[in-house]
């Protein structure tokens, strides 16, 4: 009987001892992942007080090139481009002229063309032209050397 008593207490120590064991590894794995979790909300706090610093500098040089335009602009575009009239000349993408732009950060991204709807559909907008955002490009703003409108502000 005394026997059994003994196993009995020896089967309930192993029992605490590893509920004890599996308890601290969930605490343990909590912890990190609490920690994870702060990182990433870090980075995700900072990425968006850079992406609203960004959003006010390109606000802040947009108003300022906006205001460089002469009077008589306002309200026209500040480029040109051409369409190609004849399916021949369509093939070949038309330069985008930017002017307004030549000294902003925007001139060190690549130019893009547009060669003109197809005339078998009704919607003027070429959807295989999109471009989805690249992020990368948001790397190139804040790297670039060339002097803006927002420098000197």
């Amino acid at each position: 009987d005394e026997s059994r008593l003994l196993k009995r207490k020896e089967q309930n120590r192993a029992a605490q001892r590893a509920f004890r064991e599996r308890k601290e590894k969930h605490v343990k794995d909590l912890e990190d992942q609490v920690a994870a979790l702060e990182a990433k909300n870090e980075q995700a706090n900072s990425e968006n007080e850079n992406l609203r610093d960004l959003l006010s500098r390109l606000q802040s040089e947009n108003m300022a090139l906006k205001q460089q335009q002469p009077p008589s602009a306002i309200g026209q575009p500040s480029f040109t481009f051409s369409v190609a009239k004849n399916a021949a000349s369509a093939t070949s993408p038309s330069v985008i002229k930017s002017p307004t732009f030549e000294t902003s950060m925007f001139s060190s991204l690549p130019r893009f063309s547009y060669t003109g709807p197809d005339q078998k559909y009704s919607n003027p907008l070429d959807m295989t032209s999109m471009m989805s955002f690249d992020p990368n490009v948001l790397n190139l703003l804040d790297e670039s050397s060339q002097p803006t409108a927002t420098d000197n502000a």
